[in-house]
This record gives C-alpha cells, structure tokens and sequence, in this order.
C-alpha cells in the first residue's frame, strides 16, 4: 500500500496496522495523528494524572513537525499519540492553522482514549500549544520550568549584554534558583495560605531580590512574563483543588526523542 504522496502512503499504512491507529488526518495543510493500542489499556487500568506535550524538527526525512503527548505511570513515560504537521510558512494565517490542527489532534486523542481526563497538561512556552490545550481539555496548562528557567537566563544575558542589568553571575543564578523555589510553593506545603497570598509572597521576592541591582527592566520583563497574576497560575504547581503533580519538566519528551 504506497502512495507518491508520503501522507496519504503513511494513512494508508496506519489504516492496516494493528499497533497503532489513526486518530486526526488532515489534508491542507497536511497533518496526521496516531494513538497506540496498548493506551487504551493504560487508561483503562491506571489514572493517568500528567500529561507531557512537546515537538522537534528534522527527525524525518520530509522535514516535518513532529508531536508527541506522553503520559506517567509509576513515574514510567509512555508515548499516548504522535502527530505529524506540515506547515509551509510563518505568517499569521498559518500560526492560526497549525494550532487548530494541534486543538483538533488533542481532541482525537479525547475521542479514542475517553479516560484520558490528565489533571495537568505540561508544555514549554509555546502559546499554541497552551491555547491548544486550554480549547482541548478545558485547563489550565502548566509550564515546564526547565524552558521556563532557560528564556528567563537568555533574556537576563541579553540585557547584561546590552548593559541594561548590572548583574554578576551570582546574582542571576540566585535569581534562577528563586523561580525554582516559586515554582515549588504550594498552598498544601504552607497551611492557611492559599494561591493569591503565595503570589503576593513571590512577587514580594523577586522584588527585593532585584532592588539592590538596581534592574528595573528584568524586573518589568519579569512581572509581565512570569508574575503576573494570570502568568503565575499557569507556573508547574499552581492548582488549588486538583492536588499537585509529581512531574515539573516536560524532559520525559525530550528523552522520548533520543530513543
């Protein structure tokens, strides 16, 4: 079963094959999702509480997209779906197609694996992905704070590059470690406190921390990005009633893709 097309070919393989199953096709632009057999199993005989989005590029020979949606079991990844996206251009109408086809893709996964119900959905910072997530599974998508941690030390060196932060190595790691300390405050770790007052402790902080050095610009850029209010919430432990996750990155993906 081929097709000079290698969409249509991969369709057709996928429609024979008993491990794997077509969930989300697409043909303009071109986008092809697939779930495994063996979740439906998973799901069915395990709560499946962290969910993991993430994509990389030139791992295929047509140079396309490639997504995959992993969950834990046991702290044990498995793969749920992948999905293959071509996406020609960069332009606006076409940012806006690749995330509908990402929202759509999510939404097969729903329809193929009705216990598939993740309390967190973990992604980089990706705002099609998040959108994607919050139009899929009504929730709030929970960042990763490793790429979290790493934007926020390009962008710390970018304005000590351009000297608009007079900040010595030591103080941007001190920095860096107290996004990890926010990331990990939950109201279940300080009794009677409850996300509004762990906020206000965190942008009291980040405050104080950044006084001294007199970096008023990473402190803009930092309350605008990462500390507003609706920013924080979408921080690794944010939730209030849905417990907290065990899981702060999305590496389990980026370890899927060197298998």
């Amino acid at each position: 079963m081929r097709n000079q097309n290698p969409f249509l070919s991969c369709k057709l393989l996928l429609g024979a094959c008993k491990i794997l199953s077509l969930s989300f096709f697409n043909e303009a632009p071109y986008a092809l999702g697939f779930v495994t057999s063996i979740e439906k199993e998973l799901t069915a005989a395990h709560e499946c509480a962290e969910a993991f989005i993430g994509d990389t590029y030139k791992t295929n020979s047509s140079k396309m997209e490639l997504f995959a949606v992993l969950t834990t079991v046991f702290s044990i990844g498995f793969p749920i779906a992948c999905l293959l996206l071509h996406i020609t251009s960069d332009d606006d109408e076409a940012i806006l197609s690749w995330q509908n086809l990402i929202t759509g893709f999510l939404k097969s996964i729903q329809n193929n694996l009705p216990l598939f119900e993740p309390k967190f959905f973990f992604t980089d910072k990706d705002k099609g992905q998040m959108n994607a997530i919050c139009s899929a599974f009504k929730m709030q998508p929970s960042f990763c704070v490793w790429h979290m941690k790493r934007v926020i030390m390009f962008k710390i060196r970018d304005l000590k590059n351009s000297s608009s932060a007079n900040l010595t190595d030591d103080e941007e790691k001190k920095i860096l470690d107290l996004l990890t300390k926010h990331y990990n405050m939950h109201a279940y770790l300080f009794p009677g406190r409850n996300m509004d007052s762990i906020w206000e402790i965190a942008v009291a902080d980040i405050w104080y921390m950044l006084l001294p050095s007199n970096a008023q610009t990473l402190h803009a850029h930092l309350m605008k990005n990462r500390y507003s209010r609706e920013k924080f919430k979408s921080w690794g432990r944010r939730t209030e009633n849905d417990g907290k996750p065990f899981t702060r990155t999305t590496m389990m993906v980026e370890a899927h893709w060197s298998l």
